[in-house]
């Protein structure tokens, strides 16, 4: 999967998971300040992330149901 990230792509995901486990902003100033690129790009890796995390623990559900 990591073929189809680019190098933008990447940096967006690091920026991404450090600014949500530090609890930071990804630039200066508060939400309405934040570049418009950057607030869609933070939706739709939250989304993702999201339903990546809900497939997990749904997995790991089965495999404790089945093991």
């Amino acid at each position: 999967m990591n073929n189809i990230l680019d190098k933008n792509t990447y940096k967006d995901i690091q920026r991404y998971i450090y600014c949500k486990d530090l609890g930071v902003s990804a630039y200066k100033g508060c939400y309405g300040e934040q570049p418009a690129l950057w607030v869609d790009k933070y939706f739709v890796m939250k989304t993702a992330f999201g339903k990546l995390e809900k497939n997990q623990i749904a997995q790991a559900k089965r495999e404790n149901k089945d093991g």
